[in-house]
C-alpha cells in the first residue's frame, strides 16, 4: 500500500494516509490469518479504517 501522495493532500489526509500505510499489512494480515480469504480480509480491513477515521476525533490523545 506504499506509493506517493498526491501533491494537494492536506495535513489531515497526509495523517490519514501515513495512518494507513503504517497499519494496513499488519491489520490485513491479521484478518486474514483468521479467515483465510483475500476477500473478506481486504473488506474488514478496509472497514476498520473507514470506522477508526469517523471515530478518530474521539481519542483523548491522538
Amino acid at each position: 500500500m506504499e506509493g506517493k501522495q498526491p501533491p494537494n493532500f492536506s495535513a489531515e489526509q497526509e495523517r490519514y494516509h501515513h495512518l494507513f500505510t503504517q497499519h494496513y499489512q499488519r491489520i490485513y494480515g491479521i484478518v486474514f490469518h483468521i479467515l483465510r480469504r483475500r476477500e473478506a480480509a481486504e473488506d474488514i480491513t478496509q472497514d476498520a479504517f473507514v470506522k477508526a477515521f469517523q471515530n478518530i476525533h474521539q481519542l483523548k490523545d491522538p
